[in-house]
């Protein structure tokens, strides 16, 4: 990681929702994170006919999937 000097684009969309009050949020969900990509710097641009927007970058966190096991004592 290079504390964000390179930045890629994901190919997910993020989910955009318009609650009752007229507001929007967004939610991006990573699959298969590895635990090597803790901490890796994450930040949204948003683009429209108005101009550009960007984030300040936060923290990832990623933790261990935790195992389902397979019910069996042994």
């Amino acid at each position: 990681m290079d504390d964000g000097a390179t930045w890629v684009p994901v190919v997910e969309q993020p989910v955009t929702v318009r609650a009752e009050d007229g507001t929007h949020s967004s939610e991006l969900h990573f699959k298969k994170m590895a635990t090597g990509q803790n901490g890796a710097l994450v930040r949204a641009v948003f683009h429209n006919a108005h101009g550009t927007a960007v984030t300040d970058p936060v923290a990832l966190t990623v933790a261990e999937k935790k195992s389902k096991g397979n019910g069996r004592e042994g």
